[in-house]
């Protein structure tokens, strides 16, 4: 069964831009993930963390850190986006953030 993610970008709201509006990256509704993996993080006093995930995707322009991603109805934020081979997509690292709310 194909699985798929929504790719968003944050607009700030306000002349403080004390609140966020997420708004989908064009092209970025439906994206198919060709694969997915979870990795456990380390952090600096050799004490596991939080689980990095990575989603790997057809190459879309404008993706990047800060970006969120929606998947399975949970919420990740990207941490880190590979795209060394264009031809063969972009790799996104995430950290979960919470669960997406009913549209």
């Amino acid at each position: 069964m194909e699985k798929f993610i929504r790719i968003q970008r944050s607009k700030a709201l306000g002349p403080n831009a004390a609140e966020l509006e997420w708004r989908t990256i064009p092209n970025c509704e439906k994206l198919p993930v060709r694969a997915m993996a979870i990795a456990d993080t380390v952090e600096a006093e050799g004490m596991p963390s939080s689980k990095r995930f990575y989603f790997h995707i057809s190459f879309v322009d404008g993706i990047a850190p800060g970006n969120r991603v929606t998947y399975l109805s949970e919420l990740f934020s990207v941490l880190e986006v590979s795209d060394s081979n264009r031809l063969q997509g972009l790799e996104l690292g995430c950290e979960p953030i919470g669960t997406a709310s009913p549209a």
